[in-house]
């Protein structure tokens, strides 16, 4: 068995752990321009949802390192709208909870990547037969057991948005730049300058939210 089909969550118990997780944090039934995150964070950083990135792998080891957690959970919030509709039967057998991954913090990138780009090869009747990266089109997130940060990820503005507690130093990733504050995002984010040029309404939501 490859080891990327390792990384999917197969028993009810990791799944309920993860599903937890993900509560505490995320508001389910939100998405940009409005909060999504339960609780109001002041701590907030920036960038393009450029997830398939080699450099966005190595900050999330950081970001890890950081925290001290051993794994990552990532997952796409639009399977947690469907979690009372019988038809995730179908996700748990023989796959397991295909839209909730464990990637230990010691995953290389090739075999992150590759998960992400390459997961039919996996699944010979994938559950979503008619797209090949069913988690880069969906709003997701990334957040570590600790809870001490999490980042959201949202395709159509694509924007991922990095939160975390008061006392986490971010300081390592805010020295590589391209994680920035919103008015610098402002700057040189092209979609985020087009709807700020384009669509004030639009942008006054993001900005009261996330400004």
């Amino acid at each position: 068995m490859s080891k990327s089909t390792e990384f999917i969550i197969k028993t009810e118990k990791e799944f309920s752990e993860a599903k937890n997780l993900v509560d505490t944090f995320l508001l389910l039934d939100k998405r940009l321009p409005e909060q999504v995150f339960k609780a109001p964070y002041d701590n907030l950083l920036f960038t393009e949802d450029c997830w398939l990135a080699e450099r966005y792998w190595e900050d999330i080891q950081l970001l890890a390192k950081q925290s001290n957690d051993t794994e990552i959970l990532l997952f796409v919030e639009e399977t947690v709208f469907n979690l009372g509709d019988s038809r995730l039967d179908r996700y748990v057998e023989p796959y397991g909870y295909i839209d909730y991954i464990k990637f230990p913090v010691d995953t290389t990138y090739k075999e992150y990547a590759s998960y992400l780009t390459e997961r039919r090869a996996f699944y010979p009747n994938p559950p979503y037969p008619n797209s090949q990266l069913d988690f880069i089109k969906n709003c997701s997130a990334i957040i570590p057991p600790s809870g001490k940060w999490a980042i959201y990820i949202d395709v159509d503005f694509e924007l991922s948005i990095l939160t975390y507690n008061n006392n986490f130093d971010v300081s390592p990733l805010v020295a590589k730049d391209y994680w920035t504050s919103f008015d610098i995002l402002l700057e040189w984010h092209y979609l985020v300058s087009k709807i700020y040029e384009d669509r004030p309404d639009l942008f006054k939501r993001l900005k009261e939210n996330y400004g």
